[in-house]
């Protein structure tokens, strides 16, 4: 049977008000959040409209979103230098010139919104940029990262955010992952008594090999001496 055009489902509005809280919650900390499987599962995530009124409501609810997301996203990027006004970038025109195409799909201006932001911002906040894929690699450095993937996460190039993020801390991406494992590999190895080849697990590397590698070259040291270092320190 047919949705009746006026009708409105509490199941419906329960859901988009779920889903949307749980993207808001879940992107809009003081920095920004890569877009790419966060949005994802947020468009996936958003139930059909199966009316007019509820057409409308959802369409308010997204620009809503677009509006508060955009503005907290863009103050993070000023966070340090409080110049947010005097900025030529404005997400509120962004949020606009997007949603004032009525004749698309609510999902389909979303997406096309997204891009358009991360775009915009990124263009203008570089060292922002750079800085909010430095905290990223520091809370998930263990994991695997491909400079491709990173890249579209921020709906950029592989050579940009490489050139950005060597300009930030003076190292390529994957030097940088080297050395935040190394730092938590001898973390492991001087407080705990795992074996060398789980530590290297841990930390994300595929075996005691690699790990082996990477400390040699950034301490000059093998995953015994830095364990023989440790315990011949006085307390």
């Amino acid at each position: 049977m047919a949705i009746p055009t006026e009708s409105l489902r509490q199941s419906w509005i329960t859901e988009i008000i779920r889903e949307r809280e749980w993207f808001a919650a879940y992107v809009l900390p003081a920095r920004l959040f890569p877009m790419g499987s966060t949005f994802s599962r947020f468009l996936r995530g958003i139930p059909a409209p199966g009316s007019l009124v509820e057409q409308s409501i959802l369409r308010g609810v997204l620009v809503d979103l677009c509006l508060q997301w955009g503005d907290a996203a863009h103050r993070a990027c000023h966070s340090n230098d409080r110049s947010t006004a005097a900025c030529a970038f404005k997400p509120g025109v962004v949020a606009a010139e997007a949603w004032s195409d009525r004749g698309k799909a609510e999902k389909t201006v979303l997406t096309h919104w997204a891009a358009r932001f991360m775009r915009g911002l990124e263009r203008r906040h570089h060292v922002c940029y750079a800085r909010s894929v430095q905290e990223y690699l520091d809370a998930s450095f263990a994991r695997p990262h491909v400079l491709q993937q990173l890249a579209g996460q921020w709906h950029t190039s592989p050579r940009r955010l490489q050139r950005e993020f060597k300009a930030l801390t003076g190292m390529r991406i994957q030097d940088y992952l080297s050395r935040r494992r190394v730092e938590a590999a001898c973390a492991l190895l001087t407080g705990t008594d795992h074996k060398v080849e789980t530590v290297a697990h841990s930390v994300g590397w595929s075996s005691r090999k690699n790990l082996n590698r990477a400390l040699a070259r950034h301490r000059g040291q093998t995953p015994g001496a830095i364990r023989a270092s440790a315990i011949r320190r006085p307390i």
